[in-house]
């Protein structure tokens, strides 16, 4: 006798798990109460791999899968440069109260990035923190 169970299954972006390989990892506790955590695979300065996952809602799983795409291919620096703005507008929008997503999105890419800069001891941490953007739509706007 089998027993069928209809189990809803939710499909997660291909940068979304447990890196194995990894060289750097950061978990984060944003002010919503959403964690994040990034796994970095780095070679010679450069994000070969970030995958990432997060217990938060769908904005934090498309915040996280965009800053980890972007990251990927860049030097650490050019990692480091990556706005709250630029994660924003690749995800295609996100409402006003989703807003501090990219922004939890990039603390713990660079707080993965000066973890591995501290291990390794290639450089000191250099990274600066992300500025939390709570109206990034309208000042995006203003620039345009």
């Amino acid at each position: 006798m089998s027993i069928r169970l209809d189990i809803p299954i939710r499909p997660m972006p291909a940068n979304f798990g447990p890196l194995k390989g990894a060289n750097a990892n950061a978990r984060v506790l944003g002010p919503c109460g959403d964690t994040m955590e990034f796994w970095l695979w780095i070679e010679n300065e450069r994000i070969v791999r970030a995958n990432y996952t997060t217990d938060g809602c769908i904005a934090s799983i498309v915040s996280g899968a965009v800053a980890g795409r972007l990251a990927a291919g860049k030097t650490l620096d050019e990692a480091c440069g990556l706005t709250p703005e630029q994660v924003e507008g690749a995800t295609g929008g996100l409402p006003e109260n989703h807003q501090h997503c990219p922004v939890l999105a990039l603390k713990t890419l660079r707080t993965a990035i000066d973890q591995y800069r501290q291990q390794t001891g290639i450089c000191q941490a250099r990274s600066e923190p992300v500025a939390a953007s709570p109206g990034t739509r309208s000042q995006r706007e203003r620039k345009e």
